[in-house]
């Protein structure tokens, strides 16, 4: 299959773009900035030929906590906005309402970027990437080396645990343990505790294998990777740099 132009960026662009589209979200608490964001991500994604169902079946998947996260900003804001309904000391309003949906908002954006950050790379680009962008903390005696490897093993990780719990899901509801939703809270410790338990067995084997093969910990390692800039990546953080400061002034 044909890499995507983006997928041939710069490791460090795309985690650096990653950054300032999440702390431009951060910043912006309006229509049209969030619908700037929305269309820059959604043009990015069909750039990288990305498959909209994953992220749209991570977004179903915490509908109960965006619903949580709209009401909860509704009943925050009693002195703005038209009433809608009151209950006891409780009042929703309509600019409450609002204010939650653009929290809400925020966070699909927040799911929708890691997933297309990981559809572009991989973990062990990424890792390598950060310890080239921390290298200048050595100079403050930093564990750069260090905070890589938990990096890299830790993007190692999330696809085993994904795979891991597609697995036990599979298992209860072959056991006929599948429920609605409000079961499946108060059936998370099920799952959880196994879950735990295989990620600590992974990283015990892990440690056993890194000390079978004379792994020191801060000893210098090189790279077969060598990662220089381009003028597509110039481009791309111009792009991405400009959409955010213009969603900024909008806002």
């Amino acid at each position: 299959m044909e890499r995507s132009p983006l997928q041939e960026l710069d490791s460090r662009i795309k985690l650096t773009a990653a950054g300032i589209l999440i702390v431009g979200l951060l910043l912006v608490d309006s229509a049209a900035s969030l619908a700037l964001f929305a269309l820059l991500i959604v043009l990015t994604a069909l750039l990288a030929r990305f498959p909209f169902r994953l992220a749209a079946v991570a977004g179903l998947a915490l509908w109960p906590l965006l619903i949580l996260t709209v009401l909860v900003h509704g009943f925050a804001s009693p002195s703005a906005g038209q009433v809608i309904a009151t209950f006891g000391n409780l009042t929703l309003t309509t600019a409450g309402l609002a204010r939650g949906a653009i929290f809400a908002t925020r966070l699909l954006f927040f799911i929708f970027i890691s997933r297309l950050i990981l559809h572009i790379g991989t973990g062990e680009e990424y890792a390598r990437a950060l310890g080239r962008l921390f290298a200048p903390l050595r100079r403050f005696r930093l564990p750069v080396g260090e905070m890589q490897l938990v990096i890299g093993i830790a993007f190692r990780l999330i696809p085993i645990l994904e795979r891991e719990i597609g697995r036990l899901l599979l298992a209860r509801r072959a056991r006929g343990l599948a429920v609605n939703w409000v079961g499946k809270l108060r059936q998370l410790h099920a799952i959880l505790i196994p879950l735990f338990v295989g990620a600590f067995r992974r990283a015990d084997a892990l440690a056993v294998a890194m000390e079978a093969r004379g792994f020191v910990v801060g000893a210098p390692r090189s790279s077969y990777k060598v990662a220089y800039f381009k003028p597509l990546d110039g481009l791309a953080l111009g792009v991405v740099l400009g959409t955010t400061i213009l969603a900024i002034t909008l806002s």
